[in-house]
């Protein structure tokens, strides 16, 4: 940040939820739009390449971690996933 200099850039469509959030090594995020799948993606914090994705059933609107449960708001569900990744490090969120 001190620099200003761009790091990494994701692929374009992994993110327009509300927040995100930053687990470990991991960046997780939600996009969903009209026209294009709606889908959770985590992302690699070193280099913003996409490790996984996962379908959702429409857009993605909040994501909260809570004991290693991570709950998704979605435009009209509610939906839970079990993480898997390393939490050893702080969880920040994003927004």
């Amino acid at each position: 940040m001190r620099s200003g200099e761009l790091l990494w850039q994701s692929a374009p469509l992994v993110s327009n939820a509300e927040n995100f959030l930053v687990i470990g090594d991991w960046v997780v995020c939600g996009y969903g739009f009209t026209a294009e799948p709606d889908a959770l993606f985590v992302l690699d914090r070193a280099t913003g390449k996409t490790a996984a994705r996962v379908p959702l059933p429409s857009r993605p609107t909040y994501l909260i971690l809570k004991d290693g449960t991570l709950f998704v708001r979605t435009y009209d569900h509610d939906l839970t996933f079990r993480i898997q990744l390393p939490v050893e490090a702080p969880l920040h969120e994003g927004r």
